[in-house]
C-alpha cells in the first residue's frame, strides 16, 4: 500500500547563509501490512541526499538527511513541497 505524508525537517545551520531553515518534504512510503502483536519493527536510519534551495541567497546545495524506515515501511520517493 502506497502512503504519502508531508514531513517537516529543520536545518539548524545552512551551509550557504548560516541561518536556520525549515523545509517540508512529501515522503512516499510503501507500507507492508503486518501484525502488531507478532511482528517487531526495528527502525533503520538511511542517509538520503537532498538538493535544497536556500531561501535567503537563492543558491542550491546538497544535504544528506537521515530518514527513518523499517522492514514494513520503505521510502519510495521524495518530493519538495
Amino acid at each position: 500500500m502506497l502512503k504519502s505524508a508531508i514531513e517537516t525537517y529543520n536545518i539548524n545551520n545552512c551551509p550557504v547563509c548560516g541561518k536556520k531553515h525549515t523545509i517540508d518534504i512529501e515522503v512516499f512510503r510503501d507500507l507492508i501490512p503486518n501484525n502488531p502483536d507478532k511482528d517487531i519493527r526495528v527502525p533503520i536510519f538511511r542517509e538520503v541526499p537532498l538538493r535544497i534551495l536556500c531561501p535567503v541567497e537563492g543558491i542550491r546545495f546538497q544535504l544528506d538527511m537521515m530518514m527513518q524506515e523499517d522492514i514494513y515501511c520503505k521510502i519510495i520517493k521524495l518530493r519538495r513541497c
